[in-house]
């Protein structure tokens, strides 16, 4: 969406929060706009070479990996696979995960087009995923009891939901100054929610 002029996608986003929709829908209306742009998937992958992993995290994962009989790692996203996959292979990371949820996506007309995801009950989350769910689906086929714990890494506004979910042996790890931790720090009542132990970073190497 950056890729857009400054007025565009800050009218774009604006008008989202004001009246939020299905970021999917959301999202595709901006690629639609971004093909009438003469946009091209090679100015998708030249932005997404520019994201950078988080400080830390690359150490983090490769830790993981080389202990995975002792954890397991799944993503939970609400990006397209376009873009996760993209990222995974740039640095060369997609081994260490068992699982990725994120919303499915396919080239249509040499543009990205996101599908829907399967409506979800949760009346907190937007209508796109609801990672709780999401989570809920993984322990439901891995089974709770299999794990000691659950360590959740995330920053943004719609991980709220999935760390209310989590136990009071479980961690959730907010990435300090992101959304996730702004609401956690800022509303009393939502942190109260939270049962797990929390933990703000600002390099994943403290994780």
């Amino acid at each position: 969406i950056y890729l857009l002029p400054e007025e565009i996608y800050t009218s774009r986003l604006q008008k989202y929060q004001e009246n939020p929709c299905n970021w999917i829908d959301f999202m595709n209306n901006i690629y639609s706009l971004m093909k009438e742009m003469n946009f091209t998937l090679k100015d998708m992958e030249n932005a997404l070479s520019q994201i950078s992993l988080t400080i830390g995290i690359k150490e983090l994962l490769e830790f993981l990996y080389q202990n995975k009989d002792k954890y397991e790692t799944i993503i939970i996203s609400n990006a397209s696979t376009f873009n996760v996959e993209f990222l995974l292979d740039k640095y060369n990371i997609k081994n260490v995960f068992s699982q990725i949820y994120c919303n499915k996506s396919e080239i249509k007309n040499e543009m990205i087009y996101i599908h829907k995801n399967k409506e979800h009950q949760c009346k907190n989350c937007n209508p796109c995923r609801c990672k709780g769910e999401n989570l809920k689906d993984f322990l439901q086929e891995y089974k709770r009891e299999t794990f000691n714990r659950i360590l959740f890494v995330c920053d943004g506004v719609n991980d709220y939901c999935l760390a209310k979910n989590l136990n009071i042996n479980d961690y959730v790890f907010p990435r300090k100054n992101f959304a996730l931790w702004d609401i956690l720090s800022e509303n009393k009542e939502k942190k109260d929610k939270i049962k797990c132990g929390i933990v703000p970073f600002t390099s994943a190497i403290e994780i």
